[in-house]
């Protein structure tokens, strides 16, 4: 009897022994440790947020078409065609007067963050492409910036208002000095508008002294013609939006 019961227990023991091992081997491998043991699980890796996307210094679409001695030496001159075409849309998307046809093409392509390629066709000798192109927004700023604002003074040389002028101080709504030049320019346009004297250019919104011809109703109406809207908060304060931004 002792030798057929040391036969069951080594057979007992065998299974016992296979049958921890399958639980382990059908468990996940983030939980199973190197040595076999079971380990806590592996945290999840940290969500990175998605760096939000600048619209306005992306122009997509732009189409370029060049023959060159090879395919290579097209695709090249396509690319830089294609940043000249997109600089010059994002100008005018701008009010901006400046088409980058004074920068060199290393400066042209200072101002690009990236480029993608949306479709192409390419033959030995030509590069037929569309492109999205991406340019750094303060590089782009800096450079647009001081176009704008040169055509802003040339602008402040327009006739003025006949009769006496009064003076009111508005505090103008603005994320960007490139954005502000624009608005001064535009502001600058309105027939009532005789100077602009900026006081101090904040973060989100500038104030400026702002003379004007006629009456203030007069100058209401008239710079709606710009888009903008001018008008008093419950403070007492007039603020001067651009009419696009304010909610109908």
């Amino acid at each position: 009897m002792r030798f057929v019961l040391i036969p069951l227990l080594a057979l007992t023991l065998f299974f016992s022994v296979a049958q921890a091992q399958s639980v382990t081997d059908n468990l996940p491998a983030a939980v199973v440790g190197e040595s076999g043991d079971v380990a806590a699980p592996a945290p999840a890796p940290a969500k990175t947020a998605t760096p939000p996307v600048t619209d306005v210094y992306t122009v997509t679409d732009v189409n370029a078409d060049v023959t060159a001695d090879t395919a290579a030496h097209a695709r090249d001159k396509a690319l830089l065609q294609a940043e000249r075409s997109a600089y010059t849309q994002l100008c005018g998307r701008l009010n901006a007067a400046d088409n980058g046809a004074k920068l060199d093409d290393d400066a042209m392509a200072a101002l690009v963050q990236s480029f993608e390629v949306q479709s192409e066709h390419i033959s030995p000798v030509r590069y037929i492409g569309v492109f999205t192109i991406r340019f750094k927004p303060s590089a782009a700023q800096k450079k647009i910036g001081g176009a704008v604002a040169a055509a802003a003074a040339a602008g402040e040389d327009k006739a003025q208002p006949a009769g006496p002028t009064a003076h009111l101080t508005v505090a103008v709504q603005t994320d960007s000095l490139a954005a502000w030049a624009q608005i001064k320019r535009r502001l600058g346009a309105v027939p009532q508008v005789a100077h602009i004297d900026t006081l101090d250019l904040g973060r989100g919104v500038s104030h400026i002294d702002l003379a004007y011809g006629g009456t203030l109703d007069d100058l209401r109406n008239a710079v709606t013609t710009q888009g903008f809207v001018l008008r008093q908060n419950g403070n007492g304060v007039w603020e001067l939006f651009d009419g696009s931004m304010i909610a109908r």
